[in-house]
């Protein structure tokens, strides 16, 4: 049997081409908080957590969690949980592992299953792709959530809300309006001030409140003459007391509060009297600290 050149240089072609096909290999990315993900040829992800743990979504639709753990011995201790598809859970250790089947099983309005089992756990596959496992704690239930792209949240005892720990420093970053600022009353309803303001200098200032009886505080960045110019062809009157817009050094939005930005002897007496201190003259070189809580409500 004869081959023509043409047939052996196909072959050889396909031949070369031949390994490329079979040996495909996974992809891993890195997530900003350190999370490395793998994605294998046959479908399967994995996602490998800073702090050791583990979830893989499995080509055949179940999903593993792998937790270490140190115990009294100091000893690291590896649990490895896959649920199935119909809800069958695997746990290993011990060995053989243990299979249990769930106690109570509910469809989600979102297409996804929701199972429930004898320890109290909950897993919920839900419709958008996420995996919900809330588990019980001697100090309360402990919630993660698995996202599609492989992050995962955490919330739990006592009611924090936490994502995977970052692998090093983390950059937070807040938009601030730097621009001067006036604080000023007219006597009107915030509506009608509001309304006026816009037509006379294009620009919607910020209400800070209303004083029953006084007028309508609100702050803008436009300069004292703007601010005079609008209220003069708008025909609004400014405020008892408070006759002309006043720096805003710090932008406090509560204007009935002893620290307002301006000196305070012209104003005592009605509606604006206060027996309060302002703050010392170091507030504003070294202000308290921030301190920012993330509570959970359930």
């Amino acid at each position: 049997m004869r081959l023509g050149l043409a047939t052996i240089v196909m072959m050889a072609i396909l031949c070369f081409h031949l390994p490329s096909w079979s040996g495909q290999q996974p992809t891993t990315s890195t997530l900003p908080d350190g999370t490395k993900v793998t994605t294998h040829p046959d479908g399967s992800q994995t996602s490998d957590y800073p702090d050791g743990s583990r979830f893989t979504r499995n080509a055949d639709g179940s999903r593993t969690t792998e937790q270490t753990t140190k115990g009294p011995d100091g000893q690291s201790t590896t649990t490895r949980t896959t649920y199935r598809p119909d809800g069958t859970r695997v746990t290993e250790p011990p060995t053989p592992p243990v299979e249990d089947k769930p106690v109570a099983t509910r469809q989600r309005r979102d297409g996804g299953t929701e199972y429930r089992y004898a320890d109290g756990t909950r897993v919920k596959f839900k419709g958008n792709g996420d995996v919900e496992i809330e588990q019980p704690g001697p100090t309360g239930t402990t919630e993660t959530i698995y996202k599609p792209d492989g992050r995962r949240l955490v919330s739990g005892p006592p009611g924090t809300l936490q994502s995977a720990a970052p692998a090093g420093t983390t950059n937070m970053f807040a938009i601030m309006d730097t621009r001067p600022k006036q604080n000023f009353c007219f006597d009107a309803e915030p509506s009608e001030v509001m309304d006026k303001f816009k037509l006379s200098l294009g620009l919607s200032p910020t209400w800070l409140g209303k004083i029953d009886g006084y007028g309508s505080m609100f702050n803008s960045p436009a300069s004292p003459q703007q601010i005079q110019e609008a209220a003069k062809k708008s025909g609004l009157n400014f405020c008892m007391s408070f006759k002309s817009p006043e720096p805003d050094y710090c932008s406090i939005f509560t204007p009935l509060t002893a620290f307002r930005g301006h000196d305070e002897k012209p104003h005592q007496g009605g509606p604006h009297d206060h027996d309060a201190p302002d703050p010392p003259l170091t507030w504003g070189v070294t202000p308290p600290e921030t301190v920012i809580r993330w509570e959970a409500e359930r």
